[in-house]
């Protein structure tokens, strides 16, 4: 697809984005752009933020809320959840560190793309709600070292009123276990 679908995808679904000569951008993984979705609280941009953009296409191209997109009404995860709800993202959080080259490209998934998402829950809750990030890391994971490497919790300008917490569970009984963070940003 070359622009946002003008159809709705089916449920089910994938849609997949490729960026030519696209890096990770730099922290804080603001927009390259001003979005009319965001309006009234968005402010900063980086226009090398090519992740940001690729996540917002995929979110049209996938039709979600097609009928307002490119408009300040747009808001493509408000069928999936409402204000004062929780959400929880799983970023594929594995470990601390490669033991290959000492980074977490490879074993995490990167925080713009997390940041991108964070910022479209935020909408969708109307920034009254939690965004849960939870993973389980292997064994040996230092879960405070993965934290602070991809900088999730750095304050963003876009989380206003959300609250934002992290901690890795258990997949198999879903119990969450000591390895826990929490932030609030009012």
């Amino acid at each position: 697809m070359d622009g946002p679908a003008a159809k709705a995808a089916p449920r089910g679904s994938v849609a997949i984005r490729h960026v030519e000569n696209a890096d990770y951008p730099a922290f804080p993984y603001d927009p390259p752009r001003h979005y009319p979705e965001f309006s009234t609280w968005q402010d900063q941009t980086d226009p090398a933020n090519h992740v940001y953009e690729a996540v917002r296409n995929i979110l049209a191209d996938m039709g979600l809320d097609r009928n307002n997109f490119d408009h300040p009404a747009w808001n493509p995860l408000r069928e999936f959840i409402e204000s004062g709800q929780r959400a929880l993202i799983k970023p594929n959080w594995v470990f601390h560190v490669s033991p290959l080259d000492g980074s977490t490209e490879s074993l995490i998934t990167h925080t713009s793309l997390i940041r991108a998402v964070i910022d479209y829950l935020i909408l969708a809750l109307d920034q009254e709600g939690t965004i849960e990030i939870a993973d389980a890391p292997l064994q040996g994971c230092d879960f405070n070292e993965l934290l602070r490497r991809n900088s999730i919790f750095v304050k963003y300008p876009s989380i206003l009123t959300a609250n934002l917490r992290s901690s890795c569970f258990s997949v198999s009984s879903i119990t969450r276990m000591p390895c826990s963070h929490s932030l609030s940003r009012k």
